[in-house]
């Protein structure tokens, strides 16, 4: 008699710069925690994006795939909600790609990776 399957999704969310990895998030925790947790580890020594003309779009990437709040992530990107509410989310995605707060493209993706094949029971 065969139980549930194990297998459970492994998430692994890059932030890339030009095609270097800049931050890496994985686990098998849910896809929307681990986006928050890639997104503050960019921003925290990134400094003032305020300013960047694509921290709104960054801005409703993240609240829209993530978990956290539309005013959390106004406060990391130190714009207002209503900026960020009025951007649409490109679609399909991931992955994004737009110019960074620097010189060069950013790159945000998610890759699924399914583990634990085996069945229980």
């Amino acid at each position: 008699m065969f139980g549930k399957s194990t297998e459970a999704p492994r998430y692994r969310w890059t932030f890339t710069i030009d095609g270097e990895r800049r931050s890496l998030y994985q686990g098998t925790g849910d896809s929307e925690h681990l986006l928050g947790n890639v997104f503050t580890m960019w921003l925290q020594d990134r400094g003032d994006v305020s300013e960047w003309e694509n921290a709104a779009l960054l801005g409703a990437i993240v609240h829209t795939y993530s978990d956290l709040s539309l005013s959390v992530v106004a406060v990391w990107l130190g714009i207002d909600p209503a900026v960020i509410r009025a951007v649409n989310v490109p679609d399909p995605g991931p992955p994004w790609e737009f110019a960074g707060p620097e010189d060069g493209v950013l790159s945000i993706d998610r890759e699924i990776e399914w583990i634990g094949s085996g069945k229980s029971g």
